[in-house]
Order: C-alpha cells, then sequence, then structure tokens
C-alpha cells in the first residue's frame, strides 16, 4: 500500500491515465467483452508484480492505472451508445414527457434546452435529449429573426409535447466541428424539435429536484436577477460570462475580437478566476478568524486560521463552479484545491506537480471525454508551464523595495505571460488552425484588469442582484464594471484589426506537434542546460506548415460535407478554387463561415485563384458573401449578373458588398479553357444560348478536371438531363470522378449520361433527411448498374479525390477518422477508400 501511495502521487500514472482515455475516444469501435477479460487478467498480473516485484512497481503502477482507465472509459461508453434512438424512430414524431434540466439558451426566435425524458410513445426515446423550440415567425434566410415571446422556461419544470425525434448528426470534414462528438460528449443521444404548442404539466419543488437540476435552478435564478442590470448594456453579455459561466448573449463580433487577440480564456470561466474568488473569501476569513475569540480564548487556538480558510476557500470554489456550469477549467482548479486542501489538513507536503497530475487523473476518471475538450489540454498546459517557470524563475535572495519590487514583479509577469503564450501556440494551431500574435500584449493589460477588477465586480453584481434593497448598489456595480470592461475593449479592438493580429496555421502532420511538444519541453527545463533555448525552434514545424506538396500536373478535390447544397476545392501545386459555396441557412448562419473558411485556414489557403458559382439557387451560392468577405478572390465566374446579385445580398444583409472591384467577373461559358501547374480546366456547359434561360438550373456551369496524365474530375451543378444530351453532342469523354447533378435528383443523371462518363465514382453532395428525397433510389441504381461506386456526402462526410500518375484514391471522411459515436448510419455507405486506374 505504502509503494501504491508513493507511485500514484507521481506523474507517470496521471500521464498514463490521460493516454489511455485519448485511446479509448480514438477507437472506431469498442472493445468486445474478450478486450476486457484480457485488461483484467493484465491488471491481475500487474498487482503481482506491484506486491512480489517493487523494482518494476513505479512501471507496473502506471500500466495498471492504464488498464483500469481503459477498462472503465470504455464502460462508461457502451452504457452511453446503449442509450440509443430507435431506428424506426428516426425522424419521426414522439409524444414526450420531460423535465427541463438544463439552462435554457435564448435566441432570437428560438429557445432551446437540455432535457430529461420521463415517458415517452413510443418508447426508446433515450434519457437526455436537446430541445429545440422555434417560433413560427421565420421568413427566409435574409430576413432578421423577429423576437418571440416564449413561456417561461426554467430547470424542474415538466412538460409534455410532440416532437420530431433524431439521433445527432453533424457535417463531418476535415479539420471541422464535430458535433456528434460534442453531444455524445455531454451525454446527448437524440434532438428533439418542438411540434405544435407544449403543455406545461407540474414544475418540481426544490427537495424533489436532482443536485444537477437545482445547481442549473440556481443558475436561473441569478441569471433572471442580473438581467435587469446588464440587457441594455453594449458588454452585458460579456459579464455574464464573467459572473457564471452564461456565454450565449456575446455578440459574434466580439468572440472575432477575443479569439484575434487571444482572450477567449479570460471570457470563459477559468480557473483564475475560480482561484481569486476562493483566495480572496479565504483572506478575509483568516484575517476575521485570527480576531475572534470564544471567551477568552482565539478560536486560532482551537483551529489554525489557514486551515479554516482552505476548507472556506474550498466550499466557495464548489459553489462558484456550480454557478459556471463545472467546465473543464473550473473541474481542474477545484479538484487541485481539493487535493490542496486536503494533503493540509492531513499534515502531507505535496509538489504543485503532483498536485496538478493528481486533479488531472481525477478528471479523466470522472469524465473520459474530458480529453476531446480543447479546454483539458489549453488549461492543464498552461498551469504546467507555469508550474515550471515558478520551478525555474528562483527567489532574490534579498528583496527588493518599493519601486523595485513593483518593478520586478510586472517583469516576472511579463516573461511568464510570453512564455505561456508561446508555449500554447502548438496546442491553439492544433485545435484552431489560427494564433494570436498579439495575445501578450492584450494579455499583458487584460488579464490584471478583467482577474483583479472586473471580474470581482461582476461576482458583487450577481450575488446582489437578486437583493432587491439593494438594487441602487447594484446598478453602480453594473455600470461601473461595465465602463471598466468598455475602457479595456478600446485598445483591443483597435490591436484586433491590425493586419497581423492573427494568422492562419495550416494543419500540419502529427509529427510536427511531436517535434514541438519536445522542443518546447527542453526549452522549459532548469536553466544551465547546453543549447536550451534553441528547443523553442522546434516550434516552427508547426507553425509555418504551408500548403501540402501536389506534383506539377496532379490535382486534389475536396469535396465537402455542407448538407443540402454543394461546395467543391480543386488544388494544383499553386493554385486553388472554389466551385460553388454551399447554403445560406439563415440571415447570421451560411456554410461559408461555418464550413468552407475553417476548411480552407486548415488546408493553408489563404486566397483563391477561382471561385465558381454555378448557378443563382441558394443551396449552392448561399456561402459566397462570408468566402468574399474574408479571402481574396482573383476571378469569380458564374452563369449569372455576379455584381448585381451580391448587390442585392448585401443590401438584404444591410452590409457593404463584398466583392471588391480588382476581383475580375467572368461568365462560364462552353469552351473556356485554361491550364496551371499542368492541370487542364474547361467548362462544358452553358452555351451562349443557355445562359440566356430562366431556369437557373439550366444555365449551371459544367467543370471539367484533368490531370497531365488524364484522371479527370466533373462538376455539374444542377444540369438537368436536357442539358447533359447537349453536353453529349457537344463531346465529352470518359470521367473518373463525377460530382452527380442536381445532387441525385431524378432529373438529371440519364442513362445516356452514365454510360458516356463511365465514372470510377459518383459522388452525390445532399443533406441529411433532407426534404427532396436526394438522391432518387432509381438514379443511384443507375450508376450503380455500371459498377460505379456511388457516395453519399450524409453518409460519407467529405470525399478526398488525389491524383498520382495514372492512379486516382479517394477517400471519405467518416471512414478515415471513423469513431465509436459517429451516427449507425454513417457505417451504410460502401467502402470508398480504394484506389482507381
Amino acid at each position: 500500500m505504502r509503494c501504491l501511495q508513493r507511485q500514484f502521487s507521481g506523474r507517470a500514472v496521471a500521464v498514463a491515465m490521460v493516454l489511455a482515455a485519448v485511446l479509448v475516444q480514438n477507437f472506431s469501435v469498442l472493445p468486445s467483452l474478450w478486450v476486457y477479460v484480457g485488461l483484467a487478467l493484465v491488471a491481475a498480473v500487474l498487482c503481482v508484480m506491484v506486491w512480489r516485484m517493487p523494482r518494476f512497481s513505479y512501471a507496473a503502477v502506471a500500466m495498471l492505472a492504464a488498464c483500469a482507465t481503459l477498462g472503465w472509459a470504455s464502460f462508461l461508453a457502451q452504457q452511453r451508445l446503449a442509450q440509443a434512438l430507435p431506428s424506426a424512430d428516426e425522424n419521426r414524431v414522439s409524444r414526450i414527457e420531460f423535465e427541463v434540466i438544463g439552462l435554457p439558451q435564448y435566441r432570437v426566435g428560438s429557445v432551446s434546452f437540455m432535457a430529461r425524458v420521463r415517458h415517452s410513445k413510443p418508447a426508446g426515446v433515450p434519457r437526455t435529449i436537446v430541445v429545440s423550440w422555434s417560433a413560427p415567425t421565420w421568413s427566409g434566410p435574409y430576413t432578421k429573426p423577429m423576437p418571440y415571446s416564449f413561456p417561461v422556461i426554467s430547470p424542474g419544470q415538466v412538460w409534455r409535447s410532440n416532437m420530431l425525434v433524431k439521433t445527432p448528426h453533424g457535417y463531418s470534414n476535415a479539420h471541422g466541428f464535430d458535433y456528434e462528438q460534442y453531444s455524445f460528449s455531454n451525454d446527448v443521444r437524440a434532438l428533439a424539435s418542438v411540434r405544435g404548442q407544449p403543455q406545461l404539466l407540474f414544475v418540481r419543488p426544490w427537495w424533489q429536484r436532482s443536485w444537477q437540476v437545482m445547481a442549473q435552478s440556481l443558475r436561473y435564478e441569478l441569471r433572471a436577477a442580473m438581467q435587469p442590470y446588464v440587457q441594455s448594456l453594449r458588454y452585458g453579455g460579456v459579464l455574464l460570462a464573467l459572473s457564471m459561466g452564461d456565454q450565449q448573449s456575446i455578440e459574434d463580433h466580439d468572440w472575432q475580437v477575443f479569439n484575434r487577440t487571444g482572450l477567449t480564456h479570460l471570457v470563459s470561466i477559468s480557473g483564475s478566476h475560480v482561484t481569486l474568488l476562493s483566495v480572496l473569501v479565504a483572506t478575509v476569513l483568516s484575517w476575521c478568524w485570527r480576531r475572534m475569540r470564544y471567551g477568552s480564548i482565539r478560536l486560532a487556538e482551537y483551529w489554525p486560521a489557514q486551515n479554516v480558510a482552505a476548507c472556506v476557500a474550498l466550499v466557495v470554489a464548489a459553489l462558484y463552479c456550480t454557478v459556471a456550469g463545472w467546465g473543464v477549467p473550473a473541474q481542474r482548479t477545484f479538484l487541485m484545491l481539493a487535493v490542496v486542501v486536503l494533503t493540509r489538513l492531513a499534515n502531507v507536503s505535496w509538489q504543485p506537480s503532483q498536485v496538478l497530475a493528481l486533479a488531472a487523473a481525477l478528471v479523466v476518471w470522472l469524465d473520459p471525454w474530458a480529453v476531446l475538450a480543447s479546454g483539458f489540454w489549453l488549461s492543464f498546459g498552461a498551469v504546467a508551464v507555469l508550474l515550471v517557470c515558478y520551478h525555474w524563475q528562483g527567489h532574490a535572495m534579498q528583496p527588493y523595495h518599493s519601486w523595485r519590487a513593483v518593478f520586478n514583479v510586472l517583469r516576472q509577469a511579463s516573461a511568464w505571460q510570453i512564455i505561456i503564450s508561446v508555449a500554447l501556440f502548438p496546442a491553439l494551431a492544433w485545435q484552431f488552425n489560427e494564433i494570436s500574435l498579439i495575445s501578450p500584449f492584450s494579455n499583458a493589460y487584460a488579464i490584471p484588469l478583467i482577474g483583479m477588477v472586473i471580474t470581482p465586480l461582476s461576482l458583487l453584481l450577481m450575488l446582489t442582484a437578486p437583493v432587491q434593497w439593494l438594487a441602487p448598489f447594484s446598478h453602480w456595480v453594473a455600470w461601473l464594471a461595465h465602463g471598466l470592461l468598455n475602457a479595456m475593449m478600446r485598445p483591443t479592438q483597435w490591436l484586433s484589426e491590425l493586419p497581423l493580429a492573427s494568422v492562419p496555421v495550416a494543419a500540419a502532420p502529427w509529427w510536427a506537434y511531436g517535434i514541438a511538444l519536445c522542443g518546447m519541453g527542453y526549452a522549459l527545463l532548469p536553466k544551465g542546460l547546453p543549447g536550451k533555448h534553441w528547443g523553442w525552434v522546434g516550434l516552427l514545424p508547426c507553425l509555418v506548415w504551408g500548403r501540402e506538396q501536389i506534383a506539377e500536373g496532379e490535382w486534389r478535390a475536396y469535396v465537402l460535407d455542407v448538407g443540402q447544397g454543394s461546395a467543391i476545392v480543386v488544388q494544383t501545386r499553386q493554385h486553388a478554387l472554389l466551385f460553388d459555396t454551399g447554403l445560406r441557412a439563415s440571415y447570421h448562419s451560411d456554410m461559408g463561415s461555418r464550413v468552407i473558411l475553417p476548411f480552407l485556414r486548415a488546408q493553408g489557403i489563404t486566397a483563391l485563384d477561382w471561385l465558381v458559382l454555378s448557378h443563382d439557387d441558394l443551396d449552392h451560392t448561399g456561402g459566397a458573401f462570408s468566402v468574399l468577405q474574408n479571402l481574396p478572390v482573383q476571378t469569380v465566374y458564374s452563369s449569372f449578373a455576379t455584381r448585381a446579385y451580391l448587390g442585392r445580398e448585401a443590401a438584404l444583409l444591410q452590409q457593404p458588398s463584398p466583392l471588391p472591384t480588382t476581383t475580375a467577373l467572368s461568365l462560364c461559358k462552353q469552351g473556356e479553357s485554361w491550364q496551371v501547374d499542368g492541370v487542364r480546366f474547361t467548362f462544358l456547359w452553358p452555351t451562349e444560348t443557355a445562359l440566356k434561360q430562366k431556369d437557373s438550373n439550366a444555365r449551371s456551369c459544367v467543370l471539367s478536371v484533368r490531370s497531365v496524365h488524364g484522371k479527370t474530375l466533373l462538376l455539374t451543378g444542377d444540369v438537368g438531363v436536357a442539358q447533359e444530351a447537349h453536353i453529349r453532342r457537344y463531346g465529352i469523354g470518359q470521367h473518373d470522378a463525377v460530382v452527380v447533378g442536381h445532387h441525385g435528383s431524378r432529373t438529371s443523371s440519364s442513362l445516356d449520361w452514365v454510360q458516356t462518363l463511365q465514372a470510377t465514382w459518383a459522388i452525390a453532395q445532399v443533406g441529411w433527411w433532407n426534404r427532396f428525397g436526394h438522391p432518387h433510389a432509381e438514379v443511384q441504381r443507375r450508376w450503380q448498374r455500371l459498377q460505379t461506386v456511388f457516395i453519399r456526402t450524409d453518409y460519407a462526410g467529405a470525399v478526398h479525390i488525389h491524383t498520382q500518375k495514372d492512379t486516382m484514391q479517394v477517400q471519405c471522411q467518416r471512414q478515415v477518422q471513423a469513431r465509436y459515436w459517429q451516427h449507425p448510419n454513417s457505417q451504410r455507405q460502401l467502402p470508398c477508400a480504394k484506389t482507381g486506374r
């Protein structure tokens, strides 16, 4: 037992547990029963080694912890997978009675919240769902959502409603947001959309609610009390985020400013906020406890003031983390404080790194999916770097006085901030494909101002807002906190507008991040090691990684998963083309900003040579506005008047036109062709006559891409059978890969067209459960009868096509990055990771 305690206090156990959790979250299929039996046998052998062979105990205990974590994480994952919606009830209306268990998230025209299912008809709906309730006032993607008066929704309420239920399903693109992973990590196994008018049955009394619902009820009451004081303030949403972790009221523009300046971690409830509040309360209590008496004896003589302050600080941290929603940084801080308090009470001395390691082990054991969150790595990474800096910084032999002491503290804090910012560059590049170059400067003034002044004022507002007779004081606190925050945002806004405020970073291979980690680890070792500062050079490979190299005469295409729409990226050695830009879903959301721009940034594409808008349907041009706003485009090809179209769109969105005067505009005409990097691009449609047709589908641009070795790709827009016949008469040969016309509609892909192309792969860009029924079953059978591999992006995710001399490789994102939590229908896709000649 003594050996176990000594080894558990080490760092190897925590590292082994974290790596085991990471391994489980990378499984495409969870282990079978025999694997668990094998793990049990291995654990038994390791226990014997620990008991009988002390020399191997260090490695054996770490392996034992890894086996235990592997089995525990797999068991929890199996339990969640068992909570699945029956396939027969998928996308069907169910009658559900549910209890609200989460904080309602209000947006203009909609509200969503987590709920626990009590009863459902038919039975089988998973116990935890996310309910979406939309207003019946939606009038199109170019109309601002109108406010709608929803009933009061609060945790503890029990409702009954008819709801359309689906299993979570999201877009699957390389380096994109994985919504299915996010839902599974939060134990959400179904999404329910309200149909009709829900009925409120009753409200549970406080003593009948679970601790989770009670915590969310407390958050709801505090938010409701703060709303009158902050709802009219420009940065009122930021004050809510700082005090209780509710970030829904922060505007998108403000998030962009925070991301570009590296201040996002300060807006979220972080460990520094929890620690600050706990330390302030502990300091005040310690000062008071030393002066309190019981008769003639000071209370500190019964129980030391440090112990009392530590216990109260832990209670305060627990309450604050509850109000903040128990995010990963809050979990890490609370567990570290808990370990420090318990070791102090037990008179055990642990090093800070051991405390951090134990906190990481506990977080992973309690929530194995925490390793999937960027906050886990950024939070623990920042603290680890801070501990290393504190370790080798040392202490002055003679104390500084007056201004020299202040200067030394500021110099040390600035040095630490720069080191932490640089050390986190690889993690930020890996997670977000973007790093902020001005974060050391913005954090230099934002950390003390937000951490020491604005956050305490926000917390004070949260505590006083529920007390009615303190309303004048609460108004003054809100005014002061917002005034300071507004003053801080002025230079922050200016910094964010600098050309090099943040730079995109292309996704690098795994070994580049490994080199960065090793180099950074060596650079952070104690002073005196030879060439220690050269370790920072190891960061360069993952920070300066550019586009993936493509041979002369070859091309690569990425058929993106954008739902019911079209967006294809084609790259040559030095050029890039984007064919269509996906759908605009609402006034504030389109596929350009949600999918295309993050993908291009991860690919290292900072400018487009050509943008082709096949025709002016919203599922093909909906994201063009965002793309042109954020990327320079040299030439735009289209089958319509592009400048007039974008001008009308700008007027509807109440924004200036995104089309610069330097961008060349051309019509895609049959026969127009150009060659770059040895790759030939040719428009096969429309003709001059077709460009005059009113039917936008009939004048869709059709583009053929041919490599120097003759490997071809055909992009067809929404052309129909009549246009296919015209193109055949004009002359078209066999194509290796085809993005099928009109998303696989039965009005396209005629038998003659399919026989003429003789494609090896046919790809249909379609949305999940789309209302058009695309692709049509007969069209799919038509392609498959000729031995063509028919790929649906709703099942397969994004499709990657690479040419290499006389071969082509096609890969589907959901197969390349298969995970056990993915929607079961993704397994229905035919194999597409193959090579064709």
